[in-house]
């Protein structure tokens, strides 16, 4: 109950219990378990859950600033660079970040091939 109060997902907890005794009984050990699960999800560090996918990006040398640019600002991680006839960058990020980072490299550069 302490996680869905918290509206947390994908999240899995150990508690060690070091006393074998049957003193607390039943209802104790559910509040001993909800008070130490509290505690933890009191002082984490949460993250927002965000689907990603990974995008092929090819663009003109002359973009490469302006691509390395837009990908810091918008969070998007760039997996690998290759180098050749154009620039080839793996990039990876929610679908919104990379859609927008493609118009970016459309809007700027005389030719751009969006892989997916």
């Amino acid at each position: 109950m302490v996680l869905q109060g918290q509206e947390l997902i994908d999240v899995a907890v150990i508690v060690v219990r070091y006393f074998g005794g049957t003193k607390l009984g039943t209802g104790g050990l559910v509040r001993a378990y909800s008070d130490a699960l509290n505690g933890v999800v009191a002082i984490s560090e949460l993250f927002v859950y965000q689907k990603e996918e990974m995008r092929k990006v090819s663009f003109e040398y002359s973009a490469v600033r302006l691509v390395e640019y837009e990908c810091e600002k918008l969070a998007i991680t760039i997996v690998e660079k290759r180098f050749d006839l154009q620039v080839e960058y793996l990039l990876k990020a929610p679908k919104e970040n990379l859609d927008k980072l493609c118009l970016v490299i459309s809007l700027n550069c005389i030719s751009h091939i969006p892989h997916r």
